[in-house]
């Protein structure tokens, strides 16, 4: 949540989807980095607990709480910073796909853009990371940041997506691991690819060991190639991603 938080640029207002209970939203607003949160959820339980949260902290008149399913009930203009976390890949390219999806009339004339509305997007998807890259980078979307985390023996990925209307195309390694964290130093994802080749690695002996059938044969060259991308990454990167000596802590 914190880290999250840290990316929202300061001074936009935010719009927080699949909000629980705000504990984002008043983070934001109470630290003074966000002017105005709105804080939507499609289960009326986590909203009335939001709301608890909000009306103790006194901040009522700066985060406002909204019934939604995702986006359904935004309004456009209401807000410059998407946040979406703590649901799985599909749903939220689910999410992001009806709301990106232009509106017409009944002429077919465009009555608005909603790609243009959201200055940036602040997105944590818990699972299917690498076809959620695909869809941000088909969408219009660039991949601008990304972070990682390790929380309660799980590593959660956040990217920063901003819209620029162009089709991006990444490189395998890219849509694996992320156009911006293969590029740079951080530790936790240093740690998550040595992790990473140490699963993948104990999966291959065990399929090698068993007998070959086409599917066998088409996961070892899956897991194959990409055991040779991590590897790839942490020998390219060298004092920046480190070497492969350490285990995952």
């Amino acid at each position: 949540m914190a880290k999250i938080a840290s990316i929202v640029t300061p001074g936009l207002r935010v719009c927080d989807v699949g909000c629980d209970h705000a504990l984002i939203d008043i983070a934001l607003v109470s630290e003074g980095k966000c002017p105005h949160a709105l804080a939507m959820d499609i289960n009326e339980g986590p909203l009335k607990g939001a709301g608890s949260n909000v009306s103790g902290e006194g901040l009522s008149s700066k985060i406002t709480l909204r019934l939604s399913d995702g986006l359904d009930r935004y309004i456009k203009g209401e807000a410059d910073s998407l946040i979406i976390s703590g649901m799985g890949g599909p749903l939220m390219q689910d999410i992001l796909g009806r709301y990106l999806d232009t509106i017409c009339d009944k002429n077919g004339q465009k009555l608005f853009d909603n790609t243009c509305d959201f200055k940036e997007m602040i997105l944590s998807p818990q699972s299917e990371i690498e076809e959620f890259r695909d869809f941000l980078s088909s969408a219009g979307l660039r991949i601008d940041d990304e972070s990682m985390v390790f929380d309660e023996g799980k590593y959660y990925t956040i990217i920063k997506a901003v819209p620029d209307r162009s089709i991006h195309h990444l490189t395998e390694a890219e849509r694996m691991f992320g156009p911006v964290l293969t590029t740079r130093p951080d530790p936790v994802f240093t740690d998550y690819l040595r992790f990473r080749l140490k699963a993948d690695e104990a999966v291959l002996c065990k399929l090698k060991s068993e007998k070959h059938t086409d599917a066998i044969e088409d996961r070892i060259f899956d897991i194959s190639a990409r055991c040779d991308i991590i590897s790839g990454l942490l020998d390219r990167g060298g004092s920046i991603f480190g070497s492969l000596d350490g285990d995952h802590k």
